[in-house]
């Protein structure tokens, strides 16, 4: 897939999650850390959002829960570890919006 697919589906599942949850359940700061998340999970791993949301994402609603992804006390990303994932591609631009703590 292209990577504007690849930011659209990450999109779409942040804004879906958003409209699901409640509006007021992620602030927009959490919201463009998840995007940026899923659009290297997505850009890397070559198999797919449903793959992506079963082995990264695994139904925590909370970036910091999520496979590989490592933050501090006050929420902040910190460290982002796939070693052993086999991961290929191009890492997308996107990762700059992780810059608040990586």
């Amino acid at each position: 897939p292209t990577s504007s697919k690849l930011d659209e589906e990450a999109l779409s599942w942040v804004v879906e999650k958003r409209l699901a949850e409640g509006e007021d359940s992620y602030d927009d700061e959490q919201l463009l850390l998840q995007y940026a998340l899923l659009t290297v999970y997505l850009s890397t791993a070559s198999k797919g959002m449903e793959f992506v949301i079963e082995n990264f994402i695994k139904g925590m609603s909370d970036e910091c829960d999520w496979h590989g992804v490592t933050c501090d006390g006050s929420k902040t990303i910190t460290n982002l570890d796939l070693p052993k994932e086999e991961l290929t591609g191009t890492i997308p631009p996107t990762i700059g919006l992780l810059s608040n703590g990586l």
